[in-house]
């Protein structure tokens, strides 16, 4: 009588378990191992022959609460391989087992027999990458096994049974690990390249952080170190290398793509013909403003749409006068109405300049100035205040913060505040 029990057994590249089978009578119990990841010619989990050199009654081989899955052979029977040799000497029986394929020899053929509650599935593993073959938390196999005959701790002394799955019931999992909860599991997801970035679509629920898992999940490309949100992104190779999700043939992501590239529009980008892929304000849904008085502002009441700039257009359209270069959003707030008007960023500089002649009118928009003012000259002018950006129409008040000191002439003021 034999019995492997409670082993984890990986990584072997001539059967996990392979066992000639001899003695006139015998059972070998296989019970709560994890068999994975193993190679062989046949059978690269389990091997199993009867030896034609002895006479036999019964060969039994029980698998109980055991994993035989993953495993890999080059011929016959990557996880089972079952040679009689005597005719009807060898009986598998398997029961609350996770077990893969399972293939007789074709001239030598045992019995396999299927007593229930068994299943083929991943078992889902920490990290076999890195020899980790602990239960995640989404393992199917926690609390499948049966506690009948099980031992009563794991293969690393953790007591058996435990309530891995959260019904109040404790039952024996299936393989050598016993599944151990925690009070408050966090979500970690797989991070294959090692970037730091993990998989969205492979996770675990650990008591801690998991080798080869990471709390990120948003990488878009878990087999390639260099993708990931914090990589720099190369444009129109076709890899969306900061997994941003953007066409990687629109750089300015105006959803028009590079003309060049009108072959990928499609996702984000549908557009096609940018004839400035690196200006999101830019392409042929752009619209154009005249600046006739070229100040870089354009008018609001005419356009054209296209993707090339049209001579003597802007993408401005906010010029408050077309004709004028002086008024524009932000330009001169001080306007000297007199032969040839005159525009000044201040009402000092406006009234000592020589060309200020007497009743001419000063006027200002509708903003606050913080100056001094000097009135000296023996002239009579007028100050109007609270003028829009084309200096046309009186919109509200002109804030003056400082000192008005008059020495001699004459002013009028309209529309100030002074303070």
């Amino acid at each position: 009588y034999s019995t492997l029990i409670n082993n984890m057994i990986y990584g072997n590249g001539n059967s996990g378990v392979s066992a000639v089978l001899m003695s006139t009578e015998l059972n070998f119990d296989i019970i709560n191992n994890t068999i994975t990841n193993n190679t062989a010619s046949d059978g690269g989990g389990l091997r199993l022959t009867s030896s034609s050199q002895t006479g036999c009654s019964n060969f039994n081989v029980n698998v109980i609460n055991s994993i035989i899955h993953g495993n890999s052979a080059s011929g016959s029977g990557n996880d089972i391989y079952i040679k009689d040799e005597l005719s009807s000497c060898l009986t598998v029986n398997a029961s609350y087992s996770d077990i893969g394929d399972v293939v007789n020899d074709p001239v030598n053929s045992g019995t396999y027999n299927d007593l229930g509650n068994n299943m083929n599935v991943d078992p889902l593993y920490v990290d076999p990458a890195v020899g980790n073959y602990h239960l995640t938390s989404l393992s199917p196999l926690i609390d499948q096994g049966t506690d009948s005959g099980a031992p009563v701790v794991d293969f690393e002394g953790h007591a058996r049974p435990v309530d891995g799955d959260g019904d109040s019931v404790s039952i024996t999992d299936i393989g050598a690990d016993e599944y151990i909860p925690c009070s408050t599991p966090s979500l970690y997801y797989r991070d294959a390249d090692g970037d730091s970035y993990g998989d969205i679509h492979i996770r675990a629920f650990a008591c801690s952080l998991v080798t080869g898992y990471t709390i990120d999940n948003t990488d878009c490309d878990d087999n390639d170190a260099a993708i990931n949100p914090s990589a720099v992104e190369t444009w129109y190779n076709g890899v969306d290398q900061d997994c941003d999700g953007w066409n990687d043939y629109d750089q300015d992501m105006d959803a028009f793509v590079d003309s060049v590239y009108n072959y990928f529009a499609g996702g984000t980008s549908p557009g096609t013909d940018d004839c400035d892929d690196t200006n999101s304000t830019i392409n042929p849904f752009t619209y154009w403003y005249p600046d006739t008085d070229d100040d870089g502002y354009g008018n609001p009441t005419s356009s054209l749409q296209q993707c090339i700039q049209p001579m003597d257009y802007v993408l401005d359209d906010t010029d408050c006068d077309d004709y004028n270069a002086n008024i524009y959003p932000g330009g001169p707030p001080v306007r000297v109405l007199g032969a040839a008007d005159a525009y000044y960023w201040s009402f000092q500089n406006a009234y000592d300049n020589p060309e200020t002649m007497d009743e001419d009118i000063i006027q200002s928009k509708a903003l606050t100035f913080n100056e001094n003012l000097n009135i000296n000259r023996n002239m009579s002018l007028t100050l109007t205040g609270g003028y829009d950006c084309s200096y046309s129409v009186i919109t509200g008040t002109t804030v003056v913060n400082g000192h008005m000191t008059i020495y001699d002439g004459s002013l009028t003021i309209e529309n100030f505040e002074l303070q």
